[in-house]
């Protein structure tokens, strides 16, 4: 079981939460249970971070941003055993959890299950630090943000859970999302290639590196929320499917997107990926990467997709492969949406398209850059438009919630 921020946001939440931790062991099941910190407190440690530097210390920054999950830990086993459960908890480096960071390949990291299974075997539930470990200096080291979901998918599969219930404040997986689309529906099960497409293009749900994880560990998944009265059919799964068939699952988008064009550039295949392994090893991951002529002119650009805050640092590593690279002139700009419509089969045919060209139509919007591939037909837009454009393409591809 695991508790995000807002389940475990004060003591009332860390209440109910441990509620539904000894329910599950009046059931007979033998639970771990991992949390996050408690809801606003890690954004808080960052901001004290960055008073001192705007680029602090890695092992520090993590030493100190990791606390929210300790004394949330610590406060959920207060909680369980003020409720007759005998409970204790966990750091990451008391198992230990060992993370490993590598700029071209990610985040790994593993876990050792044996100090847990001894106090599950004695009765008792391990309350896990999520987000946390130590690298192999024993230092502390991060998992990036949401990584308590990968803690608890990476603990289930040390454990050979049953399966991996993800407690939020929604009630699982929704066709888009709830507080921006109002007829969105709740799904009550998406398969891992379509879920990791979501959280790959904005849905906060969970971590894409959790469901990359349960995917290749089959460790089955559950999100449901804390907020609700438990049940076995609540929530959404997050299954393997032997055979998936063409269909738009839902909608997704993530703002604060930026486009760097190359102007008078047409490069290589092997001049662009010099570029793009120089920017994965800044630790920068370019979203898109399209050449095409201007209209007016016929002159190519080459535009590269990815997050805002990283787009001065990739300007000043693009100039620097100007000794191998051929442009004119380059151009940041900012204030971009990232809109993707997830499912599968998307290149099976235009009906597919089509509905996504007219919600653009309908919202007069003609300056965009529209890239698909089998999972996803996705956009960059203006940012200012991304609620209407959400809603559009929600109701163009049949996803309204009826009644």
């Amino acid at each position: 079981m695991k508790f995000g921020g807002t389940s475990v946001g004060n003591i009332d939440r860390l209440r109910a939460s441990a509620a539904l931790v000894k329910r599950e062991v009046a059931l007979g099941n033998r639970v771990a249970v991992v949390v996050s910190a408690m809801a606003g407190k890690t954004n808080e440690l960052v901001r004290h971070c960055l008073e001192f530097s705007e680029t602090p210390d890695p092992c520090e920054y993590d030493a100190v941003i990791s606390a929210g999950e300790q004394i949330s830990s610590g406060l959920l086993a207060l909680a369980l055993q003020n409720q007759g459960v005998k409970a204790r908890s966990f750091q990451g480096w008391q198992l230990p959890i060992i993370v490993h960071h590598e700029a071209q390949h990610g985040i790994s990291f593993a876990v050792d299950p044996a100090p847990l299974t001894k106090i599950m075997a004695l009765g008792g539930v391990p309350v896990i630090a999520g987000f946390q470990g130590i690298d192999h200096n024993g230092r502390i080291a991060t998992l990036g943000r949401g990584g308590s979901d990968a803690t608890a998918v990476a603990v289930a599969s040390a454990l050979k859970a049953d399966r991996c219930d993800i407690y939020t404040d929604v009630e699982g997986v929704y066709s888009g999302d709830p507080r921006m689309i109002e007829k969105a529906e709740l799904l009550s099960e998406i398969a891992f290639e379509e879920m990791l497409e979501f959280s790959r293009n904005g849905a906060k749900v969970l971590q894409p590196l959790s469901v990359s994880m349960a995917m290749q560990e089959n460790v089955s998944v559950r999100v449901l929320s804390a907020f609700v009265p438990p049940s076995s059919e609540a929530g959404t799964k997050i299954i393997q499917k032997k055979e998936l068939l063409a269909r738009v699952v839902g909608v997704s988008s993530a703002i604060d997107k930026a486009v760097i064009t190359l102007y008078g550039c047409s490069p290589s295949p092997e001049e662009e990926d010099a570029v793009l392994r120089g920017l994965k090893a800044h630790g920068i991951e370019v979203e898109a990467s399209l050449v095409e002529a201007l209209e007016k002119t016929g002159e190519n650009v080459w535009n590269l997709f990815m997050k805002k805050e990283d787009a001065f640092t990739a300007g000043e590593v693009i100039c620097g492969c100007s000794n191998s690279l051929t442009y004119k002139t380059i151009e940041i700009s900012t204030g971009l949406s990232k809109i993707a419509v997830i499912g599968h089969g998307i290149l099976e045919g235009e009906a597919f398209l089509d509905p996504f060209l007219e919600a653009l139509r309908i919202n007069q919007i003609t300056s965009f850059t529209l890239l698909r591939d089998d999972l996803k037909i996705f956009a960059f837009t203006p940012q200012e438009i991304t609620r209407e454009l959400l809603c559009s393409l929600h109701h163009q591809y049949g996803l309204d919630k009826q009644g």
